[in-house]
């Protein structure tokens, strides 16, 4: 079988074709240029975006510690208060249940110390009886 002929377009179509190609490369070689115009403001632009960024994270991480910090020193001085408040709470209860100032209490209000002395024996609980067997809806109480 022989090979069919290929086809050869005319010496003028051949020309459109290759002002088309032309006109194709010239429009991608201003869009390339356009673009390549750009770029290093771009990527300027992305470094500098991106150093920005870090800056205001670092900022707000230090801001936080800092912010840790002065409420660890404000429950520091609660705290100092809150054991100086106890003790000197503790002392004025030491003072008023003195042995001496009930005992002048109790002589102005007439009362004496007592001549017998009596024991009450309170009777132990009984306990309920374990009930026995199989106890199906006994989480229900």
């Amino acid at each position: 079988m022989i090979a069919p002929e290929l086809f050869v377009p005319s010496p003028e179509v051949q020309r459109k074709i290759a002002c088309r190609a032309a006109r194709t490369a010239a429009r991608l070689r201003v869009v390339e240029r356009r673009r390549r115009r750009y770029l290093v403001l771009r990527r300027a632009g992305a470094v500098m975006g991106l150093m920005t960024l870090l800056v205001v994270a670092y900022l707000g991480l230090m801001a936080n510690v800092t912010r840790l910090n002065y409420e660890l020193a404000r429950s520091a001085r609660v705290q100092t208060r809150l054991a100086d408040e106890s003790a000197r709470l503790e002392d004025q209860i030491a003072r008023l249940e003195s042995p001496d100032r009930l005992a002048a209490i109790g002589a102005k209000l007439g009362m004496r110390d007592a001549g017998t002395f009596a024991s009450v024996v309170i009777p132990r609980a009984e306990r309920a009886a374990e009930p026995r067997g199989v106890a199906l809806l006994g989480w229900l109480k």
